[in-house]
């Protein structure tokens, strides 16, 4: 009797023994992977909507943010009106969407604005943006805009809106004060055209698809125009500086991302859609985006956008240099 009493204390013992150790390395390597995940580059972003911050939604889909080493923390929508404003508080690290004159304007104003890698792109069958009328629209040309309401996210004297529509009005003798612009968001242009509160819309991919596969017009694109409103992936000095690791392995993940979308247009599409939460209509006609190959930013790239902001009086000749405006560092494609 006393024996197996020995031999059932001596089994007790030995469990505690390996229970102990057993919690020990499993503590220790809780830790430790704990320490790994806080130890990870985070990256602040606003949460991707419907302009040209969708190629986070595929670069968080497809794992490439992950395949980085990366955190992406969003940190709610944000309105475009306010963005900037927010980047440069520092509350975010980096802004994906606007065009090279924003970072230009940005950094002649004292703020320290810098592209980190190209985004959407624009071709003749996948512009950035359209001018869209009904396709009854007694509206065939730049003359036939005069007098006529134009629909428009925001009144500029700058982006993609301002330069595209006066490079089409400008043979024509007119500017954009010749037309009446009406601040209306892209998600309202379509109907408010079939009721005849505007004559013209101007649209942003992908809902400038639904306008003209459900009866609407293209008068004309950016890409007709400027050739091309290229947006981009736009951070800070003091983030570059700051979380160089960080931006790294962003731009990498979204180069990567901007590459796989071109390569998969039709999955891509779905995933945009399903992030986005569109309706069925719009998920069915949205216009595709195309992204620049390796999210490789160009000197004539920017310079396209330099001479469009000197043509306008937006900015003076040789007022800033192209090399202050963006850098390919932290693109693994460089």
């Amino acid at each position: 009797m006393k024996k197996n009493l020995v031999i059932i204390i001596g089994l007790i013992l030995i469990g505690l023994i390996i229970a102990g150790i057993i919690g020990f390395y499993g503590s220790h390597l809780t830790s430790e992977k704990s320490s790994i995940n806080v130890q990870r580059p985070v990256v602040r972003i606003a949460t991707p909507d419907f302009g040209t911050s969708v190629i986070a939604i595929i670069a968080e889909k497809k794992g490439f943010f992950e395949q980085e080493g990366i955190t992406v923390e969003k940190v709610g929508v944000i309105q475009s009106s306010i963005i900037k404003t927010v980047l440069a508080k520092g509350d975010i690290d980096v802004m994906l969407g606007f065009h090279p004159d924003t970072v230009i304007k940005s950094r002649l104003s004292g703020l320290d604005f810098k592209i980190i890698a190209a985004g959407s792109d624009a071709t003749r069958e996948h512009p950035h943006m359209s001018f869209v009328v009904l396709e009854n629209s007694s509206i065939k040309s730049a003359k036939d805009l005069k007098g006529k309401k134009i629909g428009e996210a925001a009144i500029l004297t700058e982006a993609c809106t301002y330069y595209s529509l006066s490079d089409f009005l400008k043979p024509d003798g007119l500017t954009a004060d010749d037309v009446e612009q009406v601040t209306m968001p892209d998600t309202q242009q379509w109907q408010a055209l079939k009721q005849g509160l505007i004559e013209v819309g101007a649209m942003h991919a992908p809902f400038s698809g639904v306008a003209v596969n459900a009866g609407g017009r293209r008068l004309f694109t950016d890409y007709d125009t400027m050739n091309g409103a290229v947006s981009l992936v736009i951070s800070t000095d003091k983030v570059i500086k700051e979380k160089p690791a960080a931006l790294k392995g962003f731009v990498s993940a979204i180069a990567k991302a901007e590459d796989w979308t071109n390569s998969h247009p039709d999955e891509a599409d779905k995933i945009i859609a399903e992030g986005l939460a569109l309706d069925p209509e719009t998920a069915r006609y949205m216009d595709r985006r195309v992204w620049v190959e390796h999210g490789l930013i160009t000197d004539e790239l920017i310079q396209k956008w330099i001479d469009e902001m000197v043509k306008y009086g937006n900015l003076k000749e040789g007022e800033i240099k192209i090399s202050d405006v963006y850098t390919n560092d932290f693109n693994p494609y460089k």
